[in-house]
């Protein structure tokens, strides 16, 4: 292996993560690299190190201090006035969604509306065009546009 890999597995050899090919190779590359190895100390060193210390024991009112600090960033970060304007807000839109809603349920169905003759046809002909028909079907549409147009159809 090459030193600068040999680096990155370096904390996993301490914690004993490797596998055995691995292991034998770093253990070698650490006999003939003094770097190496003054590294894997120091690392050792540092990661029993939380055992060595004493247990430090927190202040009596660190707790209430962070608390007021916590309550007072929270007051903070709340933009003035979001609380107040979000139910006003929902409040306008379902009234404004109601009274379009009434507005429209007033309106008169398409069927009501007055159509005429031309717009009945045009209306009929799109609709079988878009409905499978049968050929004779077709061909009497058309004479009966023809007719209502005032044309005869040769």
């Amino acid at each position: 292996m090459r030193h600068l890999t040999i680096k990155k597995y370096l904390l996993l050899y301490i914690d004993g993560q490797l596998d055995e090919r691995k292991k034998a190779e770093i253990s070698e590359h650490l006999q003939d690299c003094t770097a190496c190895a003054t590294l894997v100390q120091q690392l050792q060193r540092l990661m029993n190190a939380p055992e060595r210390m004493s247990a430090m024991k927190a202040p009596d009112y660190l707790w209430t201090r962070l608390q007021v600090r916590l309550r007072h960033q929270a007051q903070i970060s709340k933009p003035y006035g979001e609380l107040q304007w979000r139910p006003l807000m929902a409040t306008l839109l379902i009234a404004v969604a109601l009274t379009v809603g009434f507005f429209l349920g007033d309106l008169p169905l398409h069927s009501e509306l007055p159509v005429s003759e031309s717009q009945s046809l045009r209306a009929s002909y799109y609709t079988d065009m878009l409905e499978p028909f049968a050929p004779p079907t077709m061909v009497e549409a058309v004479h009966q546009f023809y007719e209502q147009a005032g044309e005869g159809v040769q």
